[in-house]
This record gives structure tokens, sequence and C-alpha cells, in this order.
């Protein structure tokens, strides 16, 4: 069956959706918020992504968009070049790894996974920041990021749902 340019445009689209949001938010957490008392602390938005998709649509957050996607965060937020790229890579990596026990699983459970591997996440990027930048970030302030991106993660995994169900049928 011979697809039509427009056919297979609305398929390349409907592909590189996933990926395309989760740069929107690399993009969104380079935004400065202007909160008193908690400049340069943001949820770390991609990370949800990136679990997301490699959870759910692994086929559409494959190791290099993940790593791809790490290096545009690390560009945009104007840190290390790398670091968020290894973060993102191990994310997509374990949490591919693990699809089959995450399976049928309440949401509970898959935010339970996305608290570990991000803490797990905002430990190696505060390890390579150490040793790159030879001080340690101050931790208050890394807890709160955590903490952040941990509670957020149920809105825009709401939302990867809602689009996985009407945009991406397998």
């Amino acid at each position: 069956m011979k697809f039509n340019l427009w056919q297979r445009l609305d398929h390349l689209l409907r592909q590189l959706l996933p990926a395309s949001l989760v740069v929107f938010l690399a993009l969104l957490q380079a935004v400065p918020w202007h909160l008193p008392q908690f400049a340069g602390v943001v949820p770390l938005l991609p990370m949800i992504g990136i679990y997301y998709w490699s959870l759910y649509r692994p086929d559409l957050m494959m190791p290099w968009v993940a790593f791809l996607i790490g290096l545009i965060n690390d560009i945009a937020l104007g840190g290390p070049i790398g670091i968020s790229s290894l973060v993102f890579l191990g994310i997509q990596g374990m949490t591919s790894s693990q699809r089959r026990f995450f399976n049928g699983k309440s949401f509970l459970m898959v935010w339970s996974g996305f608290a570990l591997l991000a803490a797990g996440g905002v430990l190696i990027q505060l390890t390579l920041s150490s040793i790159l930048f030879g001080r340690t970030p101050i931790a208050h302030a890394l807890l709160v990021e955590y903490v952040l991106t941990v509670f957020c993660y149920p809105l825009p995994s709401w939302l990867f749902s809602q689009l996985q169900l009407s945009w991406l049928r397998e």
C-alpha cells in the first residue's frame, strides 16, 4: 500500500511529537521564573518527558533522541555539555528495561518509579557538577528541585497520556 505525501508527512509529525514535547519542556525549564528565594530552582521537566515516553512509547524515545534532548537541555541552561545527556540516557535505558515490570501497574507505582529514577538522576547531576566545578551545589536547593520535579510529574504525565491516546495510537 502506497502512502501519499500528506499521509507520510502526518505520520512523521506524529512520530516527532514526543521528542518535540520534551524539547519544549527543556526550553520551558530554561525560562527564568523570578521566584523569590528560588532563583535557579526549577523542576527538571525534560526528565519527566524522557521517563514517560521511554515507558509508554520507547519506539519514539530512543537512546539517541534522549541524548540529543540532553544536549539541547545543557545548551539552553548554559551548563556543562553532556551531563543532561548522560542522565537522560540513564533514565531512558533504565525505564525501557523495566517496561515489563511497570506494564499494568497503578499510576502510583509508575510515579514511585519516576521518583526513584529522578533521585538517581539528580545525584548523578550533583556528582558530575561537583567534579566539573570543584564545588558542591547547595543541598537544599537540589532537594527542592527534586521535590518539585516529583510533584510536577502527574500533570505532564496526564497530558502525555491524552496526546498518546488521541494522536499516537499504535
